[in-house]
């Protein structure tokens, strides 16, 4: 991931909250999503939601801290924990901001958890 210092839309995502995935305005910086998400070390993925693909931030030992599942993908297998920065990702591999479709794309893949409350992302590999 290239980061350009410029300042990108993102959505931040939380599976312990019951509020729906939220737009921020940040610097395309680790150290500031970092800060997002509250952790050490972030790990980067691309992922696709709804058929197209995104990036992922997240807690790089999310699951060794026990933090609640974030994002399942089709076989019900757990792809993130915790707390998630969403961002576009260019074909190139370089973060990028959201659109108002990639937000609404993201926000419809969003469900809740039948067995214990929590609402988790849907994603694709």
């Amino acid at each position: 991931m290239k980061c350009k210092n410029e300042i990108i839309t993102a959505v931040v995502f939380n599976p312990d909250s019951s509020e729906e995935p939220h737009i921020i305005k940040i610097p395309d910086d680790l150290h500031v999503i970092q800060s997002v998400i509250k952790c050490g070390g972030v790990e980067v993925y691309g992922r696709q939601v709804g058929g197209k693909n995104y990036m992922f931030f997240c807690d790089e030992i999310g699951r060794y801290k026990g933090l609640t599942p974030a994002a399942f993908n089709n076989e019900g297998q757990i792809m993130f924990v915790g707390k998630l920065v969403i961002a576009g990702l260019t074909k190139d591999g370089d973060v990028k901001s959201l659109s108002d479709d990639d937000v609404e794309r993201i926000r419809t893949n969003v469900f809740k958890n039948k067995i214990n409350g929590k609402q988790f992302i849907h994603c694709e590999y």
